[in-house]
């Protein structure tokens, strides 16, 4: 569903102004959310330019239950922010995605994940994941980054750390 926007769409000195336009997907199975659009598209007539975000509001991490076949429960929130810059025929795009949740249950693990906090970036040259999570009465810390050229990926960095309080084995 797409609800209009409070204020119109303005077309002034090629440039069109768009302001925020709320989509929401609410489907029979369950999964439920919401973002908004929003920017402006400048020289519109010639070689346009991009200046707009799009922000998923704070949306329920249940919903990822009804994709995820082994998440049995999960209590807690996702959201993000989306840029598209620049040239319309090369766009840059950067943008935030941010999870936190109280626990996750995953069918056959030992335990349940806890206090689960991680933000996964992209820039035009790298997607990075920073991000911490309980699991067994243990903490595991996540840090790693994997450089992007074009539509390609180079060489993957990453550091983990984890301090174990229990014997469980993690398997996905």
């Amino acid at each position: 569903m797409i609800r209009p926007p409070t204020e119109p769409l303005v077309l002034s000195s090629d440039t069109l102004t768009i302001p925020p336009v709320e989509l929401t997907l609410d489907t029979p199975e369950g999964l439920r959310g919401s973002f908004a659009v929003s920017g402006d598209v400048s020289q519109l007539s010639n070689d346009p330019r991009l200046a707009l975000t799009a922000r998923l509001s704070p949306t329920d991490l249940s919903v990822l239950q009804r994709i995820i076949p082994k998440l049995e429960s999960s209590v807690g929130q996702i959201q993000g922010d989306l840029r598209v810059t620049g040239r319309a025929s090369a766009p840059s795009v950067s943008g935030v995605l941010r999870a936190t949740a109280e626990s996750v249950n995953v069918r056959g693990w030992p335990a349940p994940l806890t206090d689960l906090n991680v933000e996964v970036r992209a820039t035009s040259s790298a997607l990075s994941a920073t991000g911490s999570v309980g699991f067994s009465g243990g903490k595991i810390v996540l840090d790693g980054s994997l450089p992007l050229r074009g539509f390609s990926f180079g060489c993957c960095a990453r550091t983990s750390s984890r301090r174990a309080c229990g014997s469980h084995r993690l398997t996905a």
